[in-house]
């Protein structure tokens, strides 16, 4: 095949054209010294009327035995490497800044493939400023990746340490952030990473001023879908005691008296209903002998919230559920300071 090859030299720039057999490349090497912007290849397309197409760069990679429409390599940067920087401005209908695309791979398809790894700070294969939509996602969770696998201890209690919050961003304080305009809920990084620190990770933004990075915004981020698995541990262990509970309200609607410390006929009934919204009733029955007898209320952290002095004979408290956080609660009966019997019940929000 026969080869071509036409140089232009263009305002200090070097084009070059060839046109050769299928092992030939085109290569541009453009090398520059100090704090200048080097791009290689710089292109632009103008639709100037009607419904017409433009379109920056168009690039095909067809019938190899590997497939790369565009690839791009940004390395040792001092500042910031992009590998492939795609720009739709002022669309008329749908902009699309880099679109990737992979049809009839007889392994495995990749439209979009991005690596990042090593430096000091977290890499980001994709980082997206603004909403990402996707139609599926999963994530690796094969055993065969996973070593020192253990089961997830007891998290109520750090569980009911958390404070959910909703909140808005503040929009117009960070304007090159694409932050959403709903009411969103969730928690506060810094009050998290306390609980869960290894859901919560430091974040360098980059800011985008006149198409270049000119600087970082740094701030705390959540995996929330880290926080998954410690909510089903959650409901674990509150599903553990409702069922505990459910069993002794079976024993006591036979007509059976619990015996504790030694003091026959005295008892202490489920909490009714349980979970509670607004108020749990709680009944009790004494001997005639017991003397300052009270029942007290813990929250799941051992701190005592509520306490109901001077109960005597067979009655009930009904607790205001309401004035209480979500959770679970030990309610005690105490007689002459000594603890008689616990129960526990749930305090459920909403």
């Amino acid at each position: 095949m026969k080869k071509y090859t036409l140089l232009v030299a263009v305002t200090g720039a070097m084009m070059i054209y060839s046109q050769a057999n299928a092992q030939s490349k085109l290569t541009i090497v453009n090398e520059s010294w100090g704090y200048f912007s080097n791009p290689p290849i710089v292109t632009e397309s103008r639709a100037t009327g009607g419904w017409a197409l433009s379109e920056g760069i168009v690039a095909v990679g067809r019938g190899g035995f590997d497939n790369y429409g565009v690839r791009g390599h940004a390395l040792g940067g001092t500042n910031y490497n992009v590998g492939v920087y795609g720009l739709a401005d002022s669309a008329w209908i749908t902009g699309v800044g880099v679109f990737g695309q992979s049809l009839r791979a007889r392994s495995s398809n990749y439209g979009v493939y991005g690596h990042a790894s090593g430096g000091i700070g977290p890499a980001w294969a994709g980082y997206f400023n603004g909403n990402v939509f996707t139609t599926g996602t999963y994530q690796p969770s094969d055993g065969r990746l996973k070593r020192d696998v253990q089961n997830e201890e007891s998290v109520m209690q750090r569980i009911m340490k958390l404070r959910p919050v909703s909140y808005s961003y503040k929009k117009d304080e960070f304007k090159y952030i694409e932050l959403p305009d709903s009411r969103q809920h969730g928690f506060i990084a810094e009050e998290l990473q306390k609980i869960f620190p290894e859901s919560v990770i430091q974040v360098k933004h980059p800011v985008v001023e006149d198409n270049k990075v000119t600087k970082t915004e740094e701030f705390a981020a959540i995996n929330y879908q880290s926080l998954i698995p410690v909510l089903f541990k959650a409901i674990q262990e509150q599903q553990a005691m409702i069922e505990d509970l459910q069993k002794q309200v079976k024993e006591l609607g036979g007509g059976k008296k619990i015996t504790r410390g030694g003091m026959q006929g005295a008892y202490l009934a489920e909490a009714v209903p349980n979970p509670a919204n607004a108020s749990t009733t709680i009944r009790y029955a004494l001997p005639d002998n017991a003397q300052k007898a009270s029942i007290q209320i813990f929250d799941a952290t051992g701190n005592k919230v509520l306490q109901y002095n001077n109960i005597k004979g067979e009655s009930q408290i009904v607790v205001n559920s309401a004035q209480l956080a979500a959770g679970t609660y030990v309610y005690t009966l105490y007689i002459s300071g000594r603890a008689v019997q616990t129960n526990k019940f749930v305090v459920a929000k909403g």
